[in-house]
């Protein structure tokens, strides 16, 4: 074999279309949601990262559970953590 041939792995249309959030300027009073992915220390991780932004003004938030980590989020849980967060964070654990 005298060529390889590398391919990037990055889906350039999904790149395009999706677009972050806009960046809060502070956390005062923000209501925190937490994802997790249920992979080991997930839990552990987004409790660590909650505690820290609670230090910046966060309010405590809810916490949902994906069912299988290699899944996506349901539909259900999506809207459930829209409905009653302002800012959301995930993680992957292990």
């Amino acid at each position: 074999m005298d060529r390889l041939t590398l391919v990037s792995p990055v889906d350039v249309r999904a790149a395009d279309a999706v677009s972050l959030a806009a960046r809060r300027n502070d956390l005062s009073g923000c209501r925190l949601g937490l994802l997790d992915n249920r992979k080991g220390n997930a839990n552990v991780l987004l409790e660590l990262v909650a505690a820290e932004l609670a230090k910046q003004g966060a309010a405590a938030g809810v916490m949902l559970e994906k069912r299988i980590f290699s899944r996506p989020a349901t539909a259900q849980n999506l809207a459930d953590l829209a409905a009653s967060s302002d800012a959301v964070v995930t993680a992957v654990g292990d």
